[in-house]
């Protein structure tokens, strides 16, 4: 007879009925009539200016702008609310607990989809299509990285600035192979997560020596002894650094991002660059954005289900 199964269990088993329906959409996703209907009228060499302004306009935010898009948002207050979730998450591995990232992370979803289709629909009746890209893409990288803070993501560092553009160029990639390419994904994930399992337990062992040399060398000031430890080593611990900017991202995988958005906008960016018929093409920069964070959603609580997960039986191993 099948055990009670934990909160662990029902969340992980819910993240995975979520991400058989988006692969099966996904894999059985046909072009779209409106896209058929616009491509005999779109010019030659359009999806190439359009990767190309994409393309651009990631290198100029990711390598400047990542600072003023913290400007519209707390960093600060976001990555205390992940860690009071964190905290409580650990303390009782409730299913309201463990969801409540998600939960949260669906709410400023909601919020930046309805922004980008304002934003878009207004620009489309000026008839502004290509020059509406940067902000769009500023709209989207700042509806990532508040999803990346909810799940103790940093998406400063190059690589996880990477995992971001990946999920990008893929939740914009349909096809028969969607599952294959989505499960090399999976397996990407796992193999981040362990390696931060294992940074974590060491940052905790050179924590726990650290506090252990401070308290030798408070007892050595004050006369006592405390045998052989080393203090010096203590010199500059827990100094807190700024994230660098996410400048060391390869260009292969924004011109991957940019191949993706370009290949599903290019008809809507068309569409947008006429005049009050360009508000319906505006109007989809909310509908992919929506779709870029939908998946995103479900891999960023893949990776955080998998932290408490490892974390849980390390615990269990002490």
């Amino acid at each position: 007879m099948t055990g009670k199964k934990t909160a662990f269990e029902k969340e992980w088993r819910q993240l995975l009925r979520r991400e058989e329906r988006l692969i099966r959409g996904m894999s059985a996703r046909r072009e779209p009539f409106l896209d058929r209907k616009l491509r005999a009228v779109v010019p030659d060499g359009l999806q190439q200016k359009l990767e190309s302004a994409f393309y651009r306009a990631f290198r100029l935010i990711l390598e400047q702008g990542t600072g003023a898009i913290e400007k519209t948002y707390s960093r600060e207050r976001l990555d205390a609310e992940y860690r009071t979730r964190e905290f409580a998450a650990r303390l009782y591995p409730e299913r309201r607990n463990l969801s409540a990232g998600r939960r949260a992370a669906a709410r400023r979803q909601a919020a930046g989809v309805a922004g980008a289709c304002a934003e878009g629909a207004a620009l489309g009746v000026l008839g502004i299509g290509l020059p509406d890209i940067p902000l769009f893409l500023a709209v989207l990288l700042r509806s990532l990285y508040a999803q990346a803070l909810q799940f103790g993501i940093d998406y400063r560092r190059p690589e996880e600035t990477e995992f971001l553009l990946d999920l990008i160029a893929l939740s914009l990639s349909p096809g028969e192979d969607f599952a294959a390419r989505d499960a090399a994904l999976n397996r990407q994930i796992y193999r981040m997560e362990q390696d931060a399992a294992v940074n974590r337990r060491n940052d905790r062992t050179e924590q726990d020596a650290a506090l252990n040399r401070q308290i030798c060398r408070t007892k050595q000031e004050a006369g006592a002894g405390c045998g052989s430890g080393r203090t010096e080593a203590a010199e500059g611990f827990g100094t807190a650094e700024a994230a660098p900017e996410a400048d060391g991202v390869s260009e292969e995988t924004i011109r991957r991002a940019a191949r993706s958005l370009s290949g599903e906008l290019l008809y809507m960016k068309f569409l947008q660059g006429i005049p009050v018929a360009g508000i319906l093409g505006g109007i989809y920069d909310g509908i992919y954005l929506k779709r870029i964070t939908d998946y995103a959603l479900l891999k960023m609580e893949r990776r955080w289900l998998l932290r408490q997960e490892q974390d849980a039986a390390a615990r269990r191993r002490i």
